[in-house]
């Protein structure tokens, strides 16, 4: 590969993953979730988010996969392969995401992300039949 081919692809690169951050930031804001919310679930430092958003940095693909399940988007649609047809939260969600803003500890707001994920595998056990091992509780400071 030539020298100019190359910086060409550099720059091909770049503004793949600039579009990248665009579609994450979109996907985030349709959710009403700000920045440090996501990062907190994702347990990443903020301005690493941040860059992931503003195309500064790539994301590293474990990162990726966890981004997508907390944007509830496909892997495909962020990557800009497939249209994003995820819609907005719905009234339930708006409700914990305005709960989850009102809480001052990120160590609590956490505490309580993890209380509802947890909630929502028992919920999907019940709903296939399947009996949980154990009812959902808050997780205890550790």
């Amino acid at each position: 590969m030539n020298p100019i081919d190359r910086r060409t692809r550099g720059r091909e690169d770049e503004e793949y993953v600039r579009r990248l951050g665009q579609r994450i930031a979109e996907a985030r804001e349709r959710l009403g979730f700000d920045q440090a919310d996501v990062a907190d679930q994702l347990d990443v430092n903020v301005s690493t988010y941040g860059s992931w958003e503003r195309g500064y940095r790539l994301i590293p693909l474990t990162d990726f996969v966890r981004l997508c399940r907390v944007l509830h988007q496909t892997p495909a649609a962020l990557l800009g392969m497939e249209p994003s047809d995820a819609p907005g939260p719905d009234e339930d969600e708006r409700i914990l995401v305005d709960v989850l803003h009102s809480i001052g500890s990120a160590r609590l707001r956490r505490r309580v992300i993890d209380f509802a994920l947890e909630f929502e595998r028992v919920d999907r056990l019940v709903s296939s039949g399947d009996e949980p091992q154990s009812r959902p509780r808050l997780p205890r400071d550790g």
